[in-house]
């Protein structure tokens, strides 16, 4: 009978969908084996993001949307593992006239809803208000349980060598290596599939004017979470499990 047990309880596993506006996280439990197109569909539904417009990444991979084969297996999906969810969500409005995001009594909401009641055996298991709290105070409730991303944002390395920059040259000198920081970090996160976008030439002439020469620039790279020797000639950041969280809280500090 415990083996029955274990087998059943195998075939489904409890993951969070970690966002970043506001930053919280939001538990879904998914069938093994499964689709990604279903894992995208329960995502949608627990966040109210558009089925459209979500992104799914795992350890710095995009999970694409796929009727067939296993997600788990493909991307080695872990019980209790964390998987980031980019995208806007949809306000819905309630009854009272408030509005309601996913994570803090979500409304599952067109395509993903009709998509994930289709799909056999699988659950979605957002935190819903009682009819005793508002939706509001479940939502703050949620996001004040989870993770935040900004802690020590004030001790942040990056913002330290903004500072020295900041400190040591003109105001257009250091708007533009702001600038420059920040479509970085957006090529990276619209595209971090591409390892072009991962990869600086230290040598490059725009970039060598516009961040490279300034104090404290190759302090900002390092942050972000480019990584160069001494006698290299370019910064690479690595795909990693840790990458996207150090992205997006750089992103963040700069904008």
């Amino acid at each position: 009978m415990s083996d029955n047990s274990t087998s059943t309880s195998s075939n489904k596993l409890n993951i969070s969908l970690s966002l970043t506006n506001p930053p919280r996280r939001v538990p879904i439990e998914i069938p093994s084996p499964t689709p990604s197109s279903t894992l995208h569909a329960l995502a949608s539904n627990a966040t109210t993001i558009p089925l459209s417009g979500i992104r799914l990444i795992f350890r710095g991979k995009i999970i694409p949307s796929i009727e067939e084969g296993d997600v788990v297996q493909d991307f080695k999906l872990e019980d209790g593992c964390v998987v980031h969810c980019m995208g806007k969500p949809v306000v819905v409005k309630t009854a009272n006239g408030g509005g309601v995001g996913g994570g803090g009594g979500g409304v599952a909401v067109g395509a993903a809803a009709a998509a994930s009641s289709a799909s056999v055996g699988s659950t979605v298991t957002p935190p819903m208000p009682s009819s005793s709290t508002p939706a509001t105070a479940t939502a703050a409730a949620a996001a004040s349980t989870t993770v935040n991303t900004n802690t020590n944002n004030d001790h942040h390395p990056l913002r330290a060598a903004l500072q020295t920059m900041k400190n040591h040259h003109t105001s257009s000198e250091y708007t533009t290596a702001l600038n420059t920081i920040s479509k970085l970090l957006t090529n990276i996160m619209t595209h971090p599939m591409e390892e072009k976008y991962r990869k600086v030439k230290r040598s490059n002439a725009a970039f060598t004017k516009r961040l490279g020469r300034l104090r404290s620039s190759h302090e900002a790279m390092l942050s972000i979470g480019f990584s160069a020797s001494s006698d290299a000639d370019e910064y690479a950041l690595v795909p990693s499990a840790d990458a996207w969280p150090k992205l997006t809280s750089c992103k963040k500090i700069i904008d």
